[in-house]
């Protein structure tokens, strides 16, 4: 119709072949590469664009943690593909080809439903794209989601008020405030005579951090600030997720080998002594040998059903667990 508009209830956002439930926003930005074309002599000529460096699309997304963490199952095994379509039968959607994580984080907030904020960068082709000039891989995802049935949203939330989390031994159910984000920096490797990278590699260690806000009882102990660096505190952190169907487990993210580089404590007449800690890790190009094919997983998170299960350092890995990039 002349003059209409693109409505969000009418975008549908699907991760290969996977709809990402719960998405608020998104946005594109396309490099072009543009180049002026200029030389000596050229005197009143017209000057011509093209481009003379990589072309790549970088998506940013905001969503909540409902249903469930579509991102990490599909996403863990780049490349992948992202399809924004009007509805399943779009043959022209919004296709962005050939996509990694570039960061990916989760904010965790007293009676707020669980935010997931992920970037990623494609470099094959990104744009409103005919079905049919689409690559075979793609053309397939899209011929699986129009033959499939569109998921309904199940009612599952993320109940940021029946949060867990532990620090090594030490465990209680007051954690006021959790989030965490990995960036990953990566290189693509490009051959003469091809627009598209041969492959993308990863910059290794991947940077890790958790910023951890709770209300603290006797198990934690502040260490005094001459023990750091030689006795520096070294933390596994875990959360545990919870639904609000029942308050039934839906997940839960763990953090090895993490080094508190910050720490704040505070109280007052009406309270009780809070601490907020920041902590530090990275994860290093290390793969457990015993871990099958199909578990190799980019940045190492560990990802078992239902839910998810995100494994970060040094624990020993058994095939059937998967692939283990930790600090080991």
């Amino acid at each position: 119709m002349p003059f209409g508009r693109i409505k969000a209830d009418n975008q549908l956002f699907f991760l290969n072949t996977a709809k990402v439930f719960g998405v608020q926003s998104y946005s594109i930005d396309n490099t072009l590469g543009a180049y002026t074309i200029k030389y000596l002599g050229m005197g009143s000529e017209i000057l011509n664009e093209s481009f003379n460096s990589a072309q790549y699309a970088d998506l940013s997304l905001t969503a909540l943690m409902i249903y469930d963490d579509l991102i990490i199952p599909q996403a863990t095994a780049p490349p992948f593909n992202v399809f924004i379509l009007n509805n399943k039968n779009d043959t022209a959607p919004y296709s962005l080809v050939s996509g990694y994580i570039s960061s990916y984080s989760a904010q965790f907030s007293p009676n707020q439903i669980p935010q997931i904020n992920t970037s990623f960068r494609f470099y094959n082709n990104a744009g409103n794209i005919a079905t049919g000039n689409l690559d075979p891989n793609s053309i397939a995802q899209l011929s699986t989601i129009s033959n499939s049935p569109i998921p309904a949203f199940n009612n599952q939330l993320a109940n940021s008020n029946y949060i867990n989390l532990s620090i090594n031994e030490s465990t209680g159910n007051r954690v006021l405030d959790f989030n965490f984000g990995i960036s990953v920096d990566r290189v693509p490797i490009y051959n003469i005579g091809s627009r598209v990278p041969k492959r993308v590699d990863i910059v290794f260690p991947i940077n890790v951090t958790c910023d951890i806000k709770f209300e603290a009882d006797n198990s934690f102990i502040n260490s005094p600030l001459s023990d750091f660096p030689q006795n520096k505190n070294v933390q596994n952190l875990e959360v545990d997720v919870y639904s609000n169907l029942s308050n039934s487990p839906m997940g839960k993210y763990q953090f090895v080998n993490m080094t508190m580089i910050s720490n704040n404590q505070q109280i007052n007449v009406d309270g009780n002594l809070t601490v907020t800690r920041k902590y530090r890790g990275y994860i290093y190009n290390y793969t457990d040998a015993s871990a099958t094919a199909s578990a190799f997983l980019d940045f190492g998170f560990v990802a078992s059903g239902p839910g998810f299960y995100y494994d970060w350092g040094s624990v020993a890995l058994t095939a059937t667990s998967g692939i283990d990039w930790g600090n080991s």
